[in-house]
């Protein structure tokens, strides 16, 4: 699942086609797993970069991201809690709550 900024919900993903690079995504899964990497189809020419909106935002770090600059305060879980984090924290393909 992920958070539509146009909607403000939380929406499912049920192909590989919903999925974009450098959007943050909840994986359910009934038992405890190791962190999940999604990998870039390297036969994919194009994708679209994830652009937040005002407000509070489930985002990810990407190539081309420069959304940090904007970011008031940034979140991620750690050790089975929310932690806030500073923007030189931030981690290539990991997933924040982002205000902007």
């Amino acid at each position: 699942m992920t958070l539509d900024i146009d909607t403000k919900c939380y929406v499912r993903c049920t192909s590989k086609d919903d999925l974009k690079v450098g959007v943050g995504y909840w994986i359910f899964s009934r038992t405890e797993q190791p962190p999940k990497d999604l990998v870039h189809d390297q036969t994919q020419t194009s994708y679209e970069i994830a652009v937040p909106t005002g407000g509070w935002n489930l985002i990810g770090v990407a190539d081309n991201s420069i959304w940090m600059n904007q970011a008031t305060v940034i979140w991620q879980w750690l050790d089975g809690k929310f932690q806030t984090i500073t923007k030189e924290e931030l981690t290539k393909g990991e997933a924040y709550w982002v205000k902007q």
